[in-house]
């Protein structure tokens, strides 16, 4: 399949276009809904924590000592910003192992 210069420059004249329009969507909600920006560090610590997790069992620990690691980093995380009841109902087999 071959393009011309025409067509290519059309297909990445509108991936610029996308681009940008994505840059200042998600800059834009990211800065201004509340809402959303604790999902994004809600996911992002939950990913840190199984990452963490996946490593210290690499490093040899054992599997409960792994998911005990994981359930008062996420505990600690919640406790700080004064979400318990939202640990607890998300996470019930991580907080009864607290």
């Amino acid at each position: 399949m071959d393009l011309s210069d025409e067509q290519i420059q059309v297909i990445l004249k509108r991936y610029e276009k996308g681009k940008e329009y994505r840059r200042v969507y998600y800059g834009n909600k990211y800065k201004n809904d509340e809402k959303y920006r604790i999902y994004i560090r809600d996911y992002n610590k939950e990913r840190y924590e199984n990452k963490k997790r996946i490593l210290n069992l690499e490093r040899g620990k054992s599997q409960e000592e792994c998911d005990k690691i994981r359930a008062m980093g996420l505990c600690k995380y919640y406790s700080k910003t004064d979400r318990q009841e939202i640990f607890k109902n998300k996470y019930k087999s991580e907080s009864e192992l607290i």
